[in-house]
C-alpha cells in the first residue's frame, strides 16, 4: 500500500508539473503575440503524452518489480542463492523495462511527428511539456528531500 501511494503521489506530481508548464507556455505565447488555439492543443498534447508516458514508465517498472518479488518469494536466501536467483531472473526485468522505454520513446516521437505533420498543434509548445518531465521529476525529488530532512529534524526533536 505504501508504494502505491508514493507512486500516486509521484504520478500526482507529475501532472500538476505539466499542467503549470502548459499553462507558463501558453503565458508566454500569449506575453509575445503569438497566441492561438495551436498553442493550446499542443501544450495539451505534450502534456498529455509526457502524463501517460509517465504513467506507462512508473506501472512497468512496479510491475516488473513486483513480478521479480513475487517470483523470488519470502523465504530466506543466502547470498550465493540470492545471487544466483538475480542472475537468472534479472534478464527478463531488463526485457520488460527496456520495451517499455522503445514504446515510450515512439510515443514521444510520435506525438512530434503529429504535431509538425497535421498543422494543428504548434511544435513548440508541444515539444516544451515533452522535455520538462526530467526537470519535474527533480523537483519533485528536491521538494521530498527536503521534506525528509525537515521530517528527520522534528523527530529528533
Amino acid at each position: 500500500m505504501k508504494r502505491n501511494t508514493a507512486l500516486m503521489r509521484q504520478c500526482l506530481f507529475m501532472i500538476l508539473g505539466e499542467l503549470a508548464v502548459s499553462a507558463i507556455t501558453a503565458a508566454v505565447y500569449a506575453i509575445v503575440g503569438a497566441f492561438s488555439y495551436k498553442v493550446i492543443t499542443g501544450a495539451a498534447l505534450g502534456a498529455a503524452v509526457t502524463i501517460a508516458n509517465y504513467l506507462i514508465l512508473t506501472l512497468s517498472v512496479d510491475r516488473a518489480v513486483r513480478q521479480f518479488e513475487e517470483k523470488r518469494g519470502k523465504a530466506e536466501m543466502t547470498d550465493e542463492e540470492a545471487h544466483a536467483f538475480t542472475e537468472e531472473n534479472k534478464k527478463a526485468v531488463q526485457l520488460r523495462i527496456q520495451m517499455s522505454f522503445i514504446i515510450r520513446a515512439l510515443s514521444l516521437l510520435g506525438c512530434l511527428v503529429l504535431a509538425f505533420v497535421s498543422g494543428q498543434f504548434e511544435v513548440i509548445a508541444t515539444l516544451v511539456p515533452l522535455v520538462m518531465m526530467r526537470p519535474i521529476l527533480m523537483a519533485e525529488g528536491y521538494i521530498r528531500g527536503r521534506r525528509e530532512a525537515k521530517e528527520k529534524t522534528e523527530a529528533k526533536d
